[in-house]
């Protein structure tokens, strides 16, 4: 059982020691992998700048057209407050699920450079034994 464990243990090690050429292709390819993540970030961020200022604009105009027009029965304020709200909640959700995201790439990046350094380590002391 052991012997199977060393020789797994082995095998995963044997993929993650390149050479140089590999090790530039995995820079590479982390480097264009975390890129695409900031781009579809920017693009996230985009999206909800403006969906959030949609819904801020329609919940004020909703509230001075309410104000300036009163005889309307309440319940069509009732509704009109609460849909505007959820507008305003689901803009919410979205900024925090960018929150979210932002960080998840964040400790994305860190996480691959911190692995690029092992690996550059590890090429430097299998190329000294």
């Amino acid at each position: 059982m052991e012997t199977n464990d060393q020789e797994f243990r082995q095998g995963l090690l044997g993929q993650l020691s390149p050479e140089t050429d590999r090790l530039n292709h995995y820079r590479k390819e982390m480097t264009n992998m975390i890129e695409e993540n900031e781009r579809g970030l920017r693009r996230e961020k985009r999206w909800i700048v403006v969906l959030w200022l949609y819904g801020v604009a329609i919940f004020t105009a909703y509230l001075l057209i309410s104000g300036f027009y009163h005889p309307t029965p309440e319940r069509v304020w009732i509704v009109g407050l609460v849909s505007m709200g959820s507008v305003l909640f689901y803009g919410g959700l979205e900024l925090l699920k960018h929150f979210i995201n932002r960080s998840r790439v964040e400790i994305l990046k860190e996480l691959k450079q911190l692995e690029l350094r092992v690996l550059e380590l590890d090429e430097r002391v299998g190329g000294q034994g």
